[in-house]
């Protein structure tokens, strides 16, 4: 439904359940996945990882501190695509403090600052194991992002309700949450 607007979609998830099913099941049903990256701390992991997911046809945009990454994730929203990120952990500097369980916490600011550049709905989107072996894919409606005259206070709602969402989620399956580093 939300592609049927022509813009893309942010598909934002977090470190719960098995995100890597997500992704293999959208592009299963056909749909164009685009999955951002960062370098794992292993040439192993990276190539497991990456080789997985482009087996499967799913597109990786690698995101460092170069803007080439945030242009390839701009041109695959303008291809009407989905682009999958976590958005629980920030990677790199680009963060905001935002409340997360009633305290200040840093969360990465890309997936929302490219939503809102891209006009592109965030979709909330988690798979989350019910039984052992056994995943369900959860594709929530798109946030109410703001957009108004002062473009940090549009940020800073905007995350808070991503933050929410996260919040929710991590309630509900608070053994299948795996944050290692603290945040």
């Amino acid at each position: 439904e939300a592609l049927a607007k022509g813009r893309g979609a942010v598909l934002l998830t977090a470190h719960i359940g098995h995100w890597e099913i997500g992704g293999l099941g959208l592009r299963a049903m056909g749909y164009p996945v685009n999955v951002v990256a960062i370098k794992h701390n292993t040439l192993f992991t990276d190539t497991l990882v990456n080789v997985m997911r482009s087996r499967h046809g799913i597109r990786i945009i690698e995101v460092e501190e170069s803007t080439f990454g945030a242009i390839e994730l701009v041109k695959a929203l303008d291809r009407n695509e989905l682009v999958a990120v976590l958005g629980d952990k920030p990677f790199s500097e680009r963060s905001e403090v935002t409340t997360f369980f009633g305290r200040p916490v840093r969360l990465p600011v890309g997936p929302v600052l490219l939503a809102m550049a891209a006009r592109a709905p965030i979709i909330p989107a988690f798979s989350v194991m019910e039984a052992p072996g056994r995943y369900r894919g959860i594709i929530e409606s798109p946030l109410e992002l703001h957009y108004g005259p002062d473009r940090r206070e549009a940020l800073q709602h905007n995350l808070l309700q991503v933050a929410r969402v996260f919040e929710r989620y991590i309630r509900r399956y608070p053994d299948q949450w795996y944050l290692v580093d603290p945040l």
